[in-house]
């Protein structure tokens, strides 16, 4: 067994990875839609509340590939 990890690198090319992206906007996404389940909960719209954290999760993701997609286009 070798040590490490068999994965590949990012070093020699200049674009950003895509997976960072996804994540980022998955974290502002859930916190987007636990912000405004909070709300819909305590006004009573039980399936807003629900809905809002799959809601926010995707549209996170949609927002992070857009940013990729620019940000590559660009340079």
């Amino acid at each position: 067994m070798t040590k490490g990890t068999n994965m590949p690198t990012n070093k020699g090319n200049k674009h950003p990875k895509l997976e960072n992206y996804l994540i980022y906007g998955m974290i502002f996404g859930l916190l987007a839609g636990s912000l405004l389940g909070t709300f819909a909960m305590i006004s009573g719209h039980v399936f807003i509340a629900i809905g809002s954290y799959g809601a926010g999760a995707a549209l996170g993701m949609l927002v992070g590939t857009l940013l990729y997609t620019i940000k590559k286009g660009r340079s």
